[in-house]
């Protein structure tokens, strides 16, 4: 079901209608590690003049290859920017604070609940 979602989203992102869903989401290409392969995935973010935050969850695999500081492409509101792209480490403090400004409400109660299974990553955007 989840790879159905995906696929759906990544081609709504990359259509005329992007404006539907693309002041929440965006698409992020790395490149794998250690296979070279590229990987894009549909997620939620911020942005905040040339930083883009993005929240993703453990589970999945695609922040590993930016653990280290990587080159991305971003197709961000209909536009594809480069930039570089890392994990943050950040105390709790700081990561409850981002979840509150991403996620108001009953939805970031129960994603504090969830923040050791939570991955902050962090994207400057090149000039």
């Amino acid at each position: 079901m989840n790879q159905f979602w995906n696929r759906w989203v990544i081609w709504l992102l990359r259509s005329p209608l992007h404006g539907l869903v693309s002041r929440g989401m965006l698409l992020i290409t790395v490149t794998g590690r250690k296979s070279g392969k590229t990987y894009t995935t549909p997620v939620e973010y911020r942005q905040e003049n040339q930083c883009v935050t993005i929240i993703s969850r453990q589970g999945r695999t695609w922040w590993k290859n930016v653990v280290e500081a990587a080159p991305v492409t971003l197709l961000l509101r209909g536009q594809e920017v480069s930039g570089q792209a890392r994990v943050l480490s950040l105390n709790d403090t700081d990561l409850v604070r981002v979840l509150h400004q991403r996620y108001p409400t009953a939805l970031a109660h129960k994603l504090e609940i969830e923040r050791d299974q939570l991955v902050l990553i962090g994207v400057e955007i090149d000039l």
